[in-house]
């Protein structure tokens, strides 16, 4: 393939990948002023931004072995039409339920972009450029976390909510136009089948599994709902494992764990996205009220996140490519722990300099640890796999991010009423700042944790 097709197909790929990660961030900020249309609390709303990590993470696997079997191409384009829709229906919606059946659908399409990006860069890119291509992956996400914020900002100065979607459509539709002609034809994979039993049974552990930790924290764990959607999800993995054991075409063929880089590399990318997280979900809501910021600014400042992460991308996968994933990696993971400590310390007499800090820590840690870890995921699986990998690097992340959603939320409710005893829109500044202190410290040790899992695990290999 000529440069210039390379680069034309790049562009291609990178403006569905910005839309997938733009409609997420958007969302973030818009979260108040979707609770408030609404009129309803944080718990339900944040099912808008839930509902559409739930599907995407179900889906990942699935798409990219499907995007496998019939060609990665055909699946893109197909995405892209079913996000249009979705938007479209999102930016129509008459109830806070309806927004989140409508982002079940955003997430289809979403799931379908995000699962085969990876794969067609991997694809049309020699191996020996690999971390630097996917680090322009990481650079078109990063850069829809970049614009989410602002755009959403900006729009719910000057229009109502539904703009916050109907924006997406023509930037969707002229990815699809231009992926007609610039995507090159990827064959697919013969003799295969997909694995529909498989693909069910990953929606039966994602889905209850956040719901789970959602709910938990406010119902108590013995709770009825709580105990279903836990003994659903527990045995949804000991049928998915029996199921992909005994099937000649898996969906997920489990003695690719036995590949200690890939194992690594997919555990590492989970527990640090549940980490990330707690900024989007709860640094919105403590700039607007407590700290009294303006949405706009909000959406400014939660910005600095992705450039950062943006400008660092490339570095850290040209890094990866010259001296192995595992220093970079690390040190990123142990740069975002430092990041999401700092929040704890953030009080309503803090500056936005302040604030702005952590965000370029947590920026900064996060530019340094994907890069070079999707690299790891994608490096250590044969070609014929790469929609597979591609699933995993997409799964691990939207996975992470829909527990991290849940859990952050969950914890940070259940402080603020273990105090007052009372929802969280009445209770006082003081109990709010004690959940958010209790919550980023967490966090905090989350990336820790994963830091220690690729200093043992991966920087000891050189990978």
């Amino acid at each position: 393939m000529s440069r210039g097709r390379l680069l034309a197909a790049t562009l291609v790929v990178g403006m569905g990948v910005t839309l997938s990660t733009l409609t997420a961030s958007i969302v973030f900020v818009s979260l108040p002023s979707l609770a408030e249309a609404f009129a309803v609390e944080l718990a339900t709303v944040q099912w808008a931004v839930m509902a559409y990590f739930i599907g995407v993470s179900s889906l990942h696997l699935s798409v990219g072995r499907i995007a496998d079997l019939f060609g990665r191409r055909r699946v893109y384009q197909l995405g892209l039409v079913i996000f249009i829709v979705a938007s479209l229906l999102s930016g129509l919606s008459p109830s806070a339920g309806f927004l989140i059946a409508a982002r079940v659908l955003q997430a289809v399409g979403a799931s379908i972009i995000q699962a085969n990006g990876p794969a067609i860069m991997t694809y049309v890119y020699p191996p020996e450029e690999r971390g630097r291509a996917l680090g322009y992956f990481g650079v078109f996400g990063a850069i829809g976390f970049f614009t989410g914020p602002i755009a959403g900002g900006l729009i719910l100065s000057f229009a109502d909510w539904p703009w916050v979607f109907y924006a997406l459509i023509p930037v969707a539709g002229a990815a699809l136009i231009a992926g007609a002609f610039v995507l090159p034809p990827i064959p697919a994979v013969k003799g295969g089948r997909f694995d529909r039993p498989g693909a069910i049974l990953i929606a039966f552990i994602f889905a209850p599994t956040v719901y789970a930790l959602n709910t938990g924290f406010d119902a108590g764990w013995t709770a009825p709902l709580v105990l279903l959607a836990i003994v659903v999800a527990a045995t949804s993995v000991v049928l998915f494992i029996i199921r992909e054991r005994a099937t000649l075409h898996p969906l997920v063929d489990l003695k690719l764990f036995e590949v200690i880089d890939f194992r690594t590399a997919v555990i590492i990318s989970l527990i640090g996205y549940i980490s990330i997280d707690s900024v989007n979900l709860l640094m919105p809501f403590f700039m607007q009220r407590v700290m009294a910021t303006s949405p706009a600014t909000v959406g400014l400042v939660l910005a600095s996140i992705p450039v950062v992460t943006g400008l660092t991308g490339v570095l850290s996968g040209y890094l990866s490519d010259r001296i192995g994933s595992g220093i970079p990696r690390s040190i990123g993971l142990l740069v975002l722990a430092g990041g999401l400590a700092s929040f704890a310390l953030l009080d309503p007499s803090s500056s936005i300099l302040q604030v702005l800090i952590g965000m370029v820590l947590v920026g900064l840690g996060r530019g340094f640890f994907v890069t070079p870890n999707t690299s790891v995921m994608m490096g250590s699986l044969p070609r014929e796999r790469l929609g597979l990998a591609g699933g995993f690097v997409a799964a691990s992340r939207t996975f992470g991010r829909a527990c991290g959603q849940a859990l952050w939320g969950g914890i940070f409710g259940m402080v603020v009423a273990s105090i007052t005893g009372l929802a969280v829109s009445e209770s006082p500044v003081e109990a709010l700042l004690s959940g958010y202190r209790v919550a980023f410290i967490a966090a905090a040790g989350v990336a820790l944790l994963a830091t220690a899992i690729s200093i043992t695990r991966g920087a000891a290999r050189g990978v």
